[in-house]
């Protein structure tokens, strides 16, 4: 036997050495089954490039709660509903993962990645200091309304021109977490909020795509390498917005120094910020409340906010073009209920059932946080479904799967807005099997705004105009989304919209 066959030979064996004990760890320890994988490496190279998918397809393999091990790290998924709703509310896993990109760029800080009772304190501050400043507020509604008059206008002045709404619809649902966080609106002109906008769908997806630098971090500095490309354009976008972000925070130090507020709201997040690090300072002498932490809040809020309502939209006008038969009665609603000159708002909800069912379909197929948000993690070891998760474990609810599941939801794939409709009142309902927003500890703090948006939005689009896709638009939504585990956002499209004429 030559030199080089007793080598592979010696390789093989120790491989199979690995994989043996990889196994027999698996089974000795009870963790979720799953596929093994190479050792170091596990399913790092064979997760395809839709994480939630392919997780999707191994738990009907392997079962509702699975394990795979990628890199180092042991990711836990939960594919059963009951089960994501009973650990969700625990706060064993309210932890984030250190080295997720998303982590590593936010630095373990802010309203996202933060963790323990940092988190915890700016957490409640959060949700207070939005109710205060406009959540839920009627003001709101007037503001959202003023946007959405904006982007009609500018959809009127499209005329028949094919019109990609996306950043226009970017740009005006951002203007809303604008007014909460700075006080202010800026034009849909201005080119640097522009910019802002711009980047921040395009980072979620990078964070994406640049996932397997966490398993290999020396992946972000190979020379002439996608991944070290994909690294530096996502470092320098946040450099940018960071640049943009702490101007205006530094306009609302300096007002809130003074007494004045620069033409900004002095009720507006930034300035409540303010205000509960300078009463701790006086009260303790010393505060989380600092400018890192403000900074990463903002971006969180920011980030957030807009990508989920402008996703949901976007896919609630496919799904509308997809099904001509549901577009038209969505309108007809519409029509019975609000008058040609109104605009349709918040106090016209309860009429609008089927249009509110509509938007939960949406929400249920379009599942625009397809893995239920940034990874968590256990602070101490614990049990999901009968088995052992070790601390510090990754853990995931895959909303994506959950939203197809057969036992929720009958023939999931079919758009059906009556599922969320009471078949004997007629009332909108909310079904077992539905977390669009999450729940538990970690559920979205700007859950009321994004619901208020999706529905003012996508209903007064309805209202005014008809529109079509340009040529063939033969679309299967579910491989009509940008691979990603932060965001599931539509592909670009383009639509043409034409005023409607409603007959009294």
């Amino acid at each position: 036997m030559d030199l080089w066959t007793m080598t592979i030979t010696a390789a093989c064996i120790v491989m199979g050495f690995l994989i043996w004990q990889q196994r027999s760890l698996w089974v000795g320890r009870k963790l979720p089954p799953g596929p093994y994988g190479l050792p170091f490496f596990g399913k790092l190279f064979g997760m395809s490039a839709n994480p939630p998918v392919q997780l999707k397809l191994w738990s009907e393999i392997y079962g509702k709660i699975i394990s795979v091990r990628l890199g180092r790290n042991l990711f836990v998924a939960v594919h059963d509903f009951e089960v994501a709703k009973s650990i969700l509310h625990k706060d064993v896993i309210t932890g984030r993962d250190a080295l997720d990109v998303m982590n590593v760029l936010h630095e373990g800080q802010g309203l996202v990645m933060g963790e323990g009772d940092r988190y915890r304190e700016h957490r409640r501050f959060a949700l207070t200091a939005l109710r205060d400043v406009g959540m839920g507020k009627s003001w709101l509604e007037q503001s959202v309304l003023a946007e959405v008059s904006d982007l009609i206008a500018l959809i009127d002045r499209s005329g028949a021109k094919p019109l990609n709404l996306r950043p226009h619809m970017t740009q005006s649902v951002s203007n809303m977490i604008c007014a909460l966080v700075f006080g202010k609106r800026f034009s849909l002109g201005d080119a640097t909020f522009n910019k802002l906008c711009n980047n921040v769908g395009i980072n979620l997806q990078l964070m994406s795509e640049v996932q397997p630098v966490r398993a290999l971090p020396f992946l972000k500095y190979v020379p002439f390498g996608k991944l070290a490309q994909k690294w530096r354009t996502l470092k320098a976008n946040i450099q940018s917005n960071r640049t943009f972000i702490e101007s205006l925070i530094d306009d609302h130090k300096q007002g809130h120094a003074t007494g004045h507020n620069g033409g900004t709201s002095n009720m507006d997040y930034i300035h409540r910020f303010l205000d509960e690090r300078a009463a701790q300072l006086a009260e303790k002498g010393e505060t989380t409340f600092d400018d890192e932490q403000l900074y990463y809040s903002v971006v969180g809020l920011f980030g957030g906010g807009t990508e989920t309502t402008t996703t949901t939209v976007l896919w609630a006008l496919i799904y509308m073009v997809l099904h001509p038969n549901i577009k038209k009665r969505v309108q007809d609603e519409i029509d019975a209920v609000v008058t040609a000159n109104q605009q349709v708002r918040l106090e016209h909800r309860g009429l609008l059932r089927y249009t509110e069912a509509t938007i939960l379909e949406v929400q249920r197929l379009a599942s625009a946080f397809p893995l239920n948000g940034a990874r968590r993690t256990n602070f101490e070891d614990m049990e999901i479904g009968g088995f052992h998760v070790p601390a510090r474990s990754i853990i995931v609810v895959n909303t994506y799967a959950i939203h197809r599941d057969p036992k929720y939801w009958p023939d999931p794939l079919q758009f059906n807005p009556e599922r969320f409709l009471d078949p004997v009142t007629g009332n909108v309902k909310n079904p077992p099997g539905f977390l669009p927003f999450g729940i538990g500890k970690r559920s979205c703090i700007g859950e009321p705004l994004a619901k208020m948006e999706v529905y003012i939005f996508f209903a007064n689009i309805m209202k005014d105009f008809d529109f079509q896709p340009v040529g063939a638009f033969n679309v299967d939504p579910e491989n009509f989304s940008k691979a990603s585990t932060v965001i599931r956002a539509p592909l670009n499209f383009e639509l043409q919209f034409a005023r409607r004429t409603v007959v009294a």
